[in-house]
């Protein structure tokens, strides 16, 4: 029951309840890091929904089933941020709210599935508890987000929340390994490389399967380790160089500072010699070591604050990118 998930045997004993008793909640938070499997979870609940079987699982296999897998059911909405927008707004929701209202299409019901839950605004969650407390008849509310304290106290108390698990390095190597072709190559040809993007990776498994691919757009691993090395061992004419062409956007910038930052944590570990301390960017600790080179704790620190400081004003201010991304470099050359 419920081999589509990994782990999370919490999750599985919840999900086995509602759906034996064939009553889920009209909402439901599911929340949990990037590529933990909350949209596998959203997938699943909503498959369990319009089954034409109604069983305690989706059959997979009728027509409602192939449609929700496909993404192709007009009765299960998939919401959330899109073309660059940084907020949900009340409009968003006014949206959903009225459509709600509307008899389903095809399914015996309707499933709104809204992602980045977390960046509704307060406006716009009160307009989707109007619709919580008195939601109209089998039509459900997934919300999907990394942690659920942006949303509102009222929020949470009207919508059970799910967690999604994460794994250890060890038990997310075995998983990917024994499924995905590409890792066990990986595993045996280059180790180094593939425990890197295992700790890259955070432990979930959708996140190491997109890294495999190629797929993460918003992966700039090599990008953060390349800059890291320069900022470190005094190429810092190529290290401003490469800010510029690789910090195009707001997106590109925050990852490429926050892939960075991950690397200076492991060269601060090893400098402090905290031998216990697990990596989370590099594969091992001499090669942290080795970036690291001879710039000193102190400096390694100066450098993490002023990146973190960068990071706040580009994911929290109306700043321009690459003014930011300027005043950043000019602030770390003083610091070497």
């Amino acid at each position: 029951m419920l081999d589509f998930l990994y782990g999370n045997k919490k999750i599985k004993n919840i999900l086995s309840g509602f759906s034996g008793r064939r009553r889920f909640p009209n909402s439901l938070i599911i929340s949990g890091p990037a590529g933990s499997g909350k949209k596998t979870v959203a997938r699943h609940i909503a498959m369990t929904l319009g089954c034409e079987m109604q069983g305690t699982e989706p059959c997979g296999v009728c027509s409602s089933c192939r449609k929700i897998s496909e993404d192709g059911s007009p009765d299960v909405v998939n919401f959330g941020l899109e073309n660059g927008k940084k907020t949900i707004t009340v409009d968003d929701i006014r949206g959903l709210r009225s459509d709600a209202f509307i008899a389903p299409n095809d399914l015996n019901c309707k499933v709104y599935i809204i992602r980045d839950a977390d960046k509704m605004l307060a406006s716009a969650q009160n307009c989707l508890l109007k619709i919580f407390e008195e939601p109209p008849e089998s039509v459900y509310f997934l919300l999907l987000c990394e942690s659920s304290s942006p949303l509102l106290p009222t929020v949470r108390s009207r919508a059970p929340e799910l967690r999604t698990e994460v794994f250890s390095d060890q038990e997310l190597k075995k998983l990917i390994v024994s499924e995905n072709k590409t890792a066990a190559e990986m595993e045996s040809a280059n180790p180094k490389k593939f425990m890197s993007l295992i700790r890259r990776s955070g432990g979930c498994i959708g996140r190491i399967r997109a890294l495999l691919s190629g797929e993460d757009e918003s992966d700039f691993t090599s990008e953060a380790e390349e800059l890291t090395k320069m900022l470190c061992q005094d190429a810092f004419a190529d290290f401003m160089v490469k800010m510029q062409e690789y910090c195009v956007s707001r997106e590109s910038a925050s990852s490429v500072i926050s892939g960075m930052m991950t690397a200076l944590r492991d060269i601060i570990s090893c400098k402090r010699n905290r031998d216990g301390a697990e990596l989370m960017f590099y594969a091992d600790r001499s090669d942290a070591a080795s970036v690291g080179g001879t710039v000193s704790l102190r400096t390694a620190l100066n450098f993490f604050d002023r990146l973190s400081v960068c990071l706040d004003e580009l994911e929290n201010a109306n700043v321009n990118v690459g003014s930011s991304v300027t005043a950043l470099c000019a602030g770390l050359k003083k610091l070497k």
